[in-house]
């Protein structure tokens, strides 16, 4: 077993490298842009959010809560210390994202969980925005809320990604007759580094965002 984590973890090295350097770059690029086009991807963001919750999106009511928005101050009273229940919430969710990367990843020639990268890249940017743009939160007050737990959640969550192309590049060799580890193996070694890397880290990062995350962010308003 140990065997096999070894050697999936070599083995999805250089795409787990690739995966953090574009993540980073996306997100980067969309905290970035300014004016109308910021405008632009905080509406689509902001669309695609509510309609997966299964609301309808009411643009114009959007744009004018956008367009007459002022900034206001942080309260360190909505930044407390929250509960167990929060800590399930939150390591469920991101073990189910992980999960769905991965298992999206046995389609091949597709590269499905860029598309999921890329996505999460995006929002982690547009929380950036969103806060400039209804509140007076300055960038390390943007840092305090996704460091912390952030760093571990996202190594666990970028590792599933690329666990997930990993899956998806030898599915495509396999199909055009190049020579790849047998499936069976690669699934099993790709899940036993999801439940005994992947589950771990994300069980702490929960427990760092509902218990130690909030007080940092106290500590910078």
């Amino acid at each position: 077993m140990v065997k096999q984590i070894q050697q999936t973890l070599k083995d999805v090295k250089k795409i787990y490298l690739f995966a953090v350097t574009l993540f980073l770059l996306i997100t980067v690029l969309s905290s970035l842009v300014s004016g109308h086009h910021q405008e632009r991807l905080l509406y689509r963001y902001a669309k695609q959010v509510v309609e997966d919750e299964g609301i309808s999106f009411d643009e114009k009511s959007f744009e004018e809560t956008l367009k007459h928005a002022e900034k206001k101050p942080l309260d360190k009273k909505d930044y407390q210390i929250i509960g167990w229940e929060d800590v399930k919430e939150f390591f469920l969710k991101n073990s189910l994202i992980a999960l769905r990367t991965m298992a999206i990843g046995i389609i091949p020639f597709l590269f499905l969980p860029l598309v999921v990268l890329g996505f999460n890249a995006l929002a982690l940017g547009m929380v950036y925005i969103m806060l400039r743009s209804v509140s007076d939160a300055t960038f390390s007050v943007y840092l305090a809320m996704i460091l912390p737990h952030g760093i571990i959640e996202y190594a666990a969550v970028l590792l599933a990604f690329s666990l997930g192309l990993l899956l998806c590049l030898e599915g495509s060799k396999r199909i055009l007759g190049k020579e790849v580890l047998h499936f069976s193996e690669r699934s099993k070694g790709v899940l036993l580094v999801y439940v005994f890397i992947v589950l771990p880290l994300l069980a702490v990062s929960a427990v760092i965002e509902a218990y130690i995350t909030p007080l940092i962010i106290q500590s910078v308003i």
